[in-house]
């Protein structure tokens, strides 16, 4: 996929570019939240 064409706001494969980033950090997010409660239940007690 050639990114410089995602450049232009409303573009539809900027539009598509920015769905799979989000879905990718989203994903990451799911995966990291047990670890996340961790610290943040380490950090309370």
């Amino acid at each position: 996929m050639d990114y410089s064409q995602c450049l232009i706001d409303n573009h539809p494969s900027f539009i598509e570019w920015c769905r799979e980033l989000f879905d990718f950090y989203w994903k990451e997010a799911e995966s990291l939240k047990p670890f996340i409660n961790n610290i943040s239940k380490s950090r309370i007690v």
